[in-house]
């Protein structure tokens, strides 16, 4: 059985495990050559499908395997988050994520998770801009705007400041109000988008 760690100590693990930005004037290096966006969607869904049989440890796998291949991979991060999410409730029976409490806010953050894992940023678009004309301030809109965003940002690398816009506004909102996702903003932000 895997031991359950606290949502603060899980966010540290992550953190740790994402690469370190390059110093000023460095080149970050880039993706290894194994990080097959085809493998890594696969990964991602099977470690999705794995957490919600309620098997942490195979998703664990599975994620794990991801951030290999494609460490800075918003898809791989944001399956660890949740997969961190689903470890601490089960330790402390609470969220780790600020909760949703909008039933209208949390569909729609829900469908627009759904077509950016589809590949539709199109349609994951209109579902986050009609969540942040609902809640401006909501961690969870914030956050996933800027993953859109930086997915988005591979094919056209004018959105990188947009995605960058996104993780400062979670930041300003703080470490209480967004939670782990602080922190990944952060990370985000410090590697480089």
């Amino acid at each position: 059985m895997i031991e359950k760690p606290s949502v603060f100590l899980a966010a540290m693990l992550l953190a740790a495990s994402l690469p370190l930005a390059a110093a000023p004037g460095e080149k970050t290096k880039p993706a290894p050559a194994n990080a097959d966006p085809v493998t890594i969607k696969r990964l991602v869904q099977e470690a999705a499908k794995a957490r919600a049989e309620g098997d942490i440890q195979a998703a664990m796998v599975k994620l794990d395997e991801a951030k290999e291949k494609a460490p800075h991979d918003p898809d791989v991060i944001s399956g660890l988050v949740l997969l961190y999410e689903e470890m601490a409730k089960a330790d402390k029976g609470q969220k780790a994520r600020p909760e949703i409490t909008d039933p209208k806010l949390k569909q729609l953050v829900e469908e627009a998770r759904k077509a950016r894992a589809a590949t539709d940023p199109a349609a994951a678009l209109v579902k986050l801009n009609e969540a942040r004309e609902k809640a401006p301030k909501d961690p969870n809109v914030l956050y996933e705007r800027a993953l859109l965003f930086e997915e988005m940002a591979k094919s056209d690398p004018r959105l990188k400041g947009a995605a960058a816009g996104s993780y400062q506004e979670v930041l300003k909102l703080g470490e209480e109000k967004a939670g782990p996702l602080w922190m990944l903003a952060a990370q985000k932000l410090t590697d480089g988008i």
